[in-house]
């Protein structure tokens, strides 16, 4: 009698979960097979991320691990077309992976440039990169003897740091350092691990993937999206789609903001005190290091787009409809240009010269023209400094 008021009541719960795990189940599939179909048609608005980029994958989960020769690894011998909405440029390299039509070994360079996106050339032509119009017109001899080492050398000043000091044959003149504020001293640093005591380095929060790109690591995404990335479309479309905006904190681990995001408020209203920023201690012991070999650094203060009104400001979301008074009041820039003074920095203050009209319309890079301006202040700054 018991096994058989058992048996009916089994079925009565079977009767009602099975259609609920029907449903869950469909539902399931649907879900994947169209995130499979909106992936396909997926495009990033930057621009960024297209089918082929400069990277290298150097291992099968596309982690990446730093080397002595570089931060990022860098396809040799390169050579693809870059489009966007905005630009249409070529990107190629040589059989170091530099973004240079000459090969040099590093005892030959004579200025070498530091930086992440905007030193790359983000958008422009390779001739048209302020390092490339600095060395036309700074001084006879020095065109093909100035190098950018971006993106072998990483994307913010530990990575620098980590590469000057496993390259002690780069001994050059000048040591250029282009300092992007939108990041460089937040969220890049963030996503690093560096002891500066043993000089290890590790990039724990990006991969490369399949065709040169460069993404964000499981790793960074809380529990169980970390796992099912990459095992499932949805979860794929969720982080891609989230990814973009100011709900991305969410699912990530630690409520990070994430690769690339603009600064924390209080960074960028230079209320925090830079003297104890991780970048700000790496710039001043690259300076230390490119003294001791003889060298003169000069840094390269990039400000962000927003100090121009820009209409697409890279700034933190809770900051757009305050822009003028971030711009006209203390902020990040006052706040560095300040180290600068305490530490007696050699610092050239791009935000002097550039415009509006000096950045793409929708893009947060600078467009030739404000390459040019750069490129030009830097050797005028320089050649009055020596």
């Amino acid at each position: 009698m018991k096994n058989r008021e058992n048996l009916i009541l089994t079925n009565r719960i079977y009767k009602k979960i099975f259609p609920l795990l029907t449903i869950i189940f469909l539902t399931l599939i649907l879900l994947e097979v169209c995130s499979a179909v909106l992936l396909k048609f997926y495009e990033p608005k930057s621009g960024q991320v297209q089918t082929q980029f400069m990277f290298k994958k150097t291992s099968e989960d596309g982690r990446v691990v730093p080397t002595n020769n570089y931060v990022l690894p860098v396809l040799e011998n390169a050579n693809f077309k870059w489009d966007s909405k905005e630009f249409s440029v070529t990107v190629a390299t040589n059989s170091k992976g530099l973004r240079e039509d000459f090969e040099i070994t590093n005892k030959d360079v004579r200025v070498a440039f530091f930086g992440d996106s905007f030193t790359m050339g983000h958008g422009v032509e390779a001739v048209e990169r302020y390092s490339n119009v600095f060395a036309r017109s700074f001084k006879t001899g020095y065109e093909n003897k100035t190098v950018s080492f971006s993106y072998k050398n990483g994307f913010q000043p530990e990575h620098y740091e980590y590469f000057i000091r496993n390259n002690d044959d780069l001994k050059p003149e000048h040591v250029v350092i282009g300092l992007y504020l939108g990041n460089d001293l937040g969220s890049d640093l963030r996503e690093t691990i560096y002891d500066p005591v043993t000089n290890h380095l590790e990039l724990p929060y990006r991969r490369i993937l399949d065709y040169g790109q460069m993404g964000s690591a499981p790793e960074i995404y809380k529990w169980p999206l970390d796992h099912l990335v990459n095992l499932s479309n949805f979860a794929k479309f969720l982080v891609k789609s989230v990814g973009k905006t100011h709900y991305r904190k969410y699912i990530l681990k630690d409520g990070d903001a994430g690769p690339n995001m603009p600064n924390e408020i209080s960074l960028e209203l230079g209320i925090d005190d830079l003297r104890n920023n991780k970048g700000v201690k790496s710039i001043l012991r690259i300076n230390k290091i490119v003294n001791a070999r003889g060298g003169i650094l000069t840094v390269v203060i990039i400000p962000q787009n927003y100090f121009y009104g820009a209409a697409n400001p890279h700034i933190n979301s809770k900051l757009k409809n305050k822009v003028s008074e971030v711009r006209d009041g203390r902020n990040i820039l006052v706040a560095f240009k300040e180290v600068c003074q305490i530490y007696k920095l050699s610092c050239f203050d791009a935000s002097t010269i550039l415009q509006h009209d000096n950045y793409f319309n929708e893009d947060a890079h600078w467009n030739p023209s404000g390459h040019r301006k750069v490129g030009l202040g830097i050797a005028k700054y320089l050649t009055e400094k020596k």
